[in-house]
């Protein structure tokens, strides 16, 4: 690329405007300005290519929730969910009840997370016990 005065003007709000304005002294530093600029434009037009079809799947995935199509490829997210509902199947097995009762204040509830929180505490502490070696 020369060391001459480039003006490079992009608009994104639509196709790409590029105007460039060289004083080059030889048509191998002209040549380079184009290859630069080719290259730009590619890039450019690389970009908004990959933005479509990110909007473009955002769009599908959308319509089909709405369509009640509840696909999700998230792995993690569905072993969770899947334990989730083993666990309230369990709970209501052994309770007889589920977090749908009324018999519970907000007090109660949040004890309950309380002691849960404490449980969670203690798990943590083991593991990090155990990963020092303080089995």
């Amino acid at each position: 690329m020369t060391k001459n005065k480039d003006i490079y003007n992009v608009s994104f709000s639509g196709s790409p405007v590029y105007q460039s304005t060289t004083t080059a002294s030889s048509k191998k530093e002209t040549n380079e300005d184009d290859l630069f600029m080719d290259a730009v434009k590619q890039q450019h037009e690389a970009v908004l290519e990959s933005e479509r079809q990110y909007k473009e799947k955002q769009k599908k995935n959308r319509e089909n929730y709405e369509k009640g199509i509840k696909t999700f490829p998230d792995s993690v997210v569905t072993a969770v969910r899947k334990e989730m509902l083993e666990r309230a199947a369990q709970g209501f097995i052994k309770y007889n009840n589920t977090l749908d009762r009324t018999d519970l204040s907000v007090i109660d509830y949040l004890q309950h997370a309380k002691e849960e929180a404490m449980d969670l505490a203690l798990y943590l502490e083991k593991t990090i016990q155990m990963l020092k070696g303080n089995k």
